[in-house]
């Protein structure tokens, strides 16, 4: 209970910090949101050509894609310090501070930093979801929405681990943008298709090492009735939440040796 009210009222002073640029909210809104339709306007473009992709139509992949912007809009509005911040905490030798103050130092953390831009992801992510909802004729019983919500919060865990295992990696090595940077592309780019459309290596990449996977292609196989689409097992259709569980324990386990083996850099 302690931690819940704590997060809410770091969340109201990061709001009312971000809020002081409204501009630049309203620019970024704008900016992504032409980002998100211009990619589902280029599978519509590359589906009118082919019609499917690997048995996928337009109204299946734009499911994907609106699935994966429910969480990564929630990532990106509550936790994006983990994937900024933390490289440069410990270059900049501020890291210190988290471990001064009677607060689990991944908690304080993630409530260092808010991005508003994250409600567009979210928003764009209902709106091409009830787009590929109508494409597809889908009828949400409360059941299935019941299991989007949890499927949804899996997915932001599994994003999350997937960040604070490669971000953990700059308590050895101090700067390690670049490994970020390279998960960021397998989260933003591979998974908006299909997996099963990617060679092999890929395949297992994204299902067995960092399992974005997890977030869409496997689920969606359940809501769109496809199983026997999915790769390697049809069980895999409802995995999502152990796989976000097990992947947060992994990313802890590296960041709490992280923390170990941190030293100061000093300022």
């Amino acid at each position: 209970m302690f931690y819940i009210k704590l997060f809410f009222t770091f969340f109201k002073l990061n709001l009312k910090a971000q809020m002081e640029y409204r501009i630049n909210f309203i620019m970024s809104i704008f900016h992504i949101l032409i980002l998100q339709l211009g990619n589902l306007g280029l599978i519509w473009v590359v589906l009118d050509s082919f019609q499917a992709l690997r048995e996928w139509t337009f109204g299946e992949i734009a499911f994907l894609v609106g699935l994966r912007l429910l969480s990564h809009g929630l990532f990106t509005l509550f936790l994006p310090e983990i994937y900024w911040g933390l490289s440069n905490y410990i270059v900049r030798g501020e890291f210190d501070r988290f471990l001064l103050k009677p607060v689990n130092p991944l908690f304080l953390l993630i409530t260092n930093g808010i991005i508003l831009s994250g409600i567009t992801d979210f928003s764009s992510g209902i709106v091409i979801l009830w787009i590929a909802t109508k494409s597809l004729g889908l009828n949400w019983t409360f059941i299935n929405l019941l299991i989007l919500l949890v499927v949804v919060f899996s997915g932001l865990l599994i994003e999350l681990s997937a960040y604070l295992a490669t971000s953990s990696v700059a308590f050895w090595v101090t700067n390690l943008q670049t490994l970020n940077f390279i998960t960021f592309q397998f989260h933003e780019q591979y998974i908006l298709y299909p997996v099963s459309i990617y060679g092999k290596p890929i395949q297992y990449f994204l299902t067995f090492i960092i399992p974005f996977a997890f977030i869409n292609f496997y689920p969606s196989a359940y809501f769109l009735n496809k199983p026997s689409n999915l790769l390697f097992h049809p069980y895999f259709a409802y995995l999502t939440p152990i796989v976000a569980l097990i992947s947060f324990g992994v990313a802890y386990f590296i960041w709490k040796r992280g923390i170990l083996a941190y030293q100061s850099t000093g300022s």
